[in-house]
């Protein structure tokens, strides 16, 4: 009897951790490779021969998602990283800014690791069915920032 016991709550468990995962309906880089933005630069959508992914948002997600930036500062940096977006509603066939909901970071934010930022922002595209960077800015006059890449996350309605 504690044996089956233990087993039914076990499988519970499982169970139970399986739909709370599940919620993630999937995470995609923006950029094939990693960026760098030299000082006081603007790098538009698919310079340097980066390519820079569309991302698809199936109505079966919520319009809420999460976009995690990662970058690589010089030592002493304090300035910001920014990324605007544009949006679609007609899969692709035009685009729109996405106004007032860039990404902006500190580069002297929580670093994880030596020089090595990542934050996550949750941005609303509510009746948006394909996002993509418009274009990244390093507003740093003096330092470049490395190994920029981005990454977003959709749940599940």
């Amino acid at each position: 009897m504690k044996k089956a016991r233990s087993l039914i709550s076990v499988l519970a468990i499982f169970i139970l951790s399986a739909l709370v995962f599940s919620e993630v309906y999937s995470k995609k880089e923006v950029l094939s490779t990693a960026v760098t933005l030299n000082a006081s630069t603007t790098v538009v959508n698919g310079a340097g021969g980066v390519t820079w992914y569309d991302v698809t948002l199936p109505s079966s997600v919520s319009p809420i998602i999460g976009v995690t930036m990662t970058f690589t500062r010089a030592a002493g940096s304090d300035s910001t990283v920014q990324a605007f977006f544009q949006v679609s509603f007609d899969a692709g066939t035009t685009w729109s800014d996405l106004e007032g909901q860039e990404l902006s970071v500190a580069t002297n934010h929580v670093v994880i690791s030596g020089t090595t930022v990542r934050v996550t922002e949750m941005l609303a595209v509510y009746g948006v069915n394909r996002l993509r960077v418009k274009h990244f800015i390093n507003n740093d006059g003096a330092n470049n920032v490395t190994a920029l890449q981005l990454t977003v996350t959709l749940e599940r309605r």
